[in-house]
């Protein structure tokens, strides 16, 4: 009858305003761990790089032509301190996500890899973990 399928309905509309919002979450989730993979992916490059040469790249494409990805724009170099001595050298590796073609809560903002001993330990974190909100980051930079 009429009221059976007004009850559908309105069910079907609860579910649907439940289910688009965590579906929205999941998808910003799901694309900010790809920047993590990649930022992952040169790691490796730089240690080897910086422990070969004694200074961090200028540019990333030193190392590695893998500089972006379905969400990903770019990945950049920023606050590379080279070592000295004693003193192992840090730097950042920032990857910024498309400005258009990913979810909203991502779009044009970055996540940061960060070392402050020469490339041995790596961190992603909140302190550095660069503009993407939270909740979006991979369980591995949340707090």
């Amino acid at each position: 009858t009429l009221i059976e399928l007004m009850i559908v309905v309105a069910i079907i509309g609860i579910l649907a305003a439940v289910a688009i919002p965590m579906y929205q979450s999941y998808t910003a989730r799901a694309q900010a761990s790809e920047a993590l993979q990649l930022l992952g992916g040169v790691k490796g490059p730089l240690a080897e790089y910086v422990g070969t040469n004694h200074h961090w790249p200028a540019t990333l494409g030193e190392v590695t032509s893998n500089t972006g990805g379905a969400y990903i724009a770019s990945l950049d170099l920023q606050n590379a301190v080279d070592p000295s001595g004693a003193t192992p050298g840090s730097i950042e590796v920032v990857a910024t996500f498309k400005a258009s073609g990913v979810n909203s809560n991502l779009a044009g903002k970055t996540i940061i890899l960060s070392t402050a001993d020469s490339g041995l330990n790596w961190s992603c974190n909140v302190a550095v973990a660069g503009t993407v909100q939270p909740e979006y980051l991979p369980g591995s930079c949340r707090p």
